[in-house]
């Protein structure tokens, strides 16, 4: 580690300072068994996907998104967070957009088809049928409840 900073302080020797911290990062890495390893990395990914769908729910539904965020494929994703949360990254997305439409509705203080417009659907219509789908009761029968 003194020779990086060392290294890193005369700002010479660039291929120096990469094989410094080559070495560095496998020894570092030899510390962790690889299941351990393998597990901390699923573990940060889902936090990280669970981040992103929260932040991007309304406007992304597609798990192409969360993939490309992560730089890994939709198997992967959906690999990791099925493993993770025993879901898919499109099941969670349905089931975080219907409990925001339930808490939308639960307030009251807008209609419903102010809801669906700023819940990212394009026609009122297919939110009730989006609500039907995943709830069993269109957003009327909710409200009355």
């Amino acid at each position: 580690m003194v020779l990086i900073t060392k290294e890193s302080n005369t700002k010479n020797r660039v291929k120096l300072m990469k094989s410094y911290m080559e070495v560095f990062l496998f020894h570092l890495s030899s510390l962790f068994d690889n299941d351990e390893l393998s597990e901390n990395i699923s573990d940060r990914t889902i936090v990280e996907l669970l981040r992103l769908a929260d932040s991007h729910f309304i406007t992304e539904r597609d798990t192409d998104f969360y993939a490309t965020r992560l730089g890994l494929s939709n198997k992967r994703v959906n690999e990791i967070f099925v493993k993770g949360t025993g879901k898919t990254i499109k099941q969670y997305l349905h089931e975080r957009l219907v409990l925001e439409m339930k808490k939308e509705i639960r307030l009251g203080t807008r209609s419903l088809k102010e809801i669906a417009f700023d819940l990212g659907f394009s026609e009122p219509a297919y939110f009730t049928r989006f609500f039907k789908l995943q709830t069993g009761m269109t957003p009327s029968e909710f409200k009355e409840k």
